[in-house]
């Protein structure tokens, strides 16, 4: 079975093997962002889109509850910059804690797993 949710020994296992198959740390480090970015870029997007959606479902359901109904959509700016930014200092914490983990020497993370 597939399982997409990879515990932190298996992490720290991962770039123990590229560390002592001949990765060295500022590769790791660029595996580790890309990561990041990619999961960052993916969450936010999807987070977008599904928010849109229940948006609109939302506004359709309750139009006949408004006297009037809204004519358009108000998106509350200062909120969503807030997550926005909140949740890249958050995916920035932790690809630096993740490196800062890679970065024990390979045996002894081999030996302890």
């Amino acid at each position: 079975m597939f399982r997409a949710v990879r515990t932190a020994g298996e992490r720290r296992r991962t770039f123990a093997l590229a560390s002592a198959l001949g990765a060295r740390a500022p590769q790791l480090a660029k595996l580790v962002w890309a990561e990041v970015t990619v999961v960052g870029v993916c969450g936010l997007t999807l987070g977008a889109l599904l928010a849109t959606a229940l948006s609109r479902m939302l506004v359709a359901m309750l139009t006949g509850v408004f006297d009037p109904p809204p004519d358009r959509f108000t998106v509350p700016w200062p909120y969503l910059l807030f997550g926005l930014l909140l949740s890249v200092v958050c995916l920035a914490v932790a690809g630096a804690a993740t490196i800062a983990a890679s970065r024990r020497p390979a045996i002894t993370v081999l030996r302890d797993l």
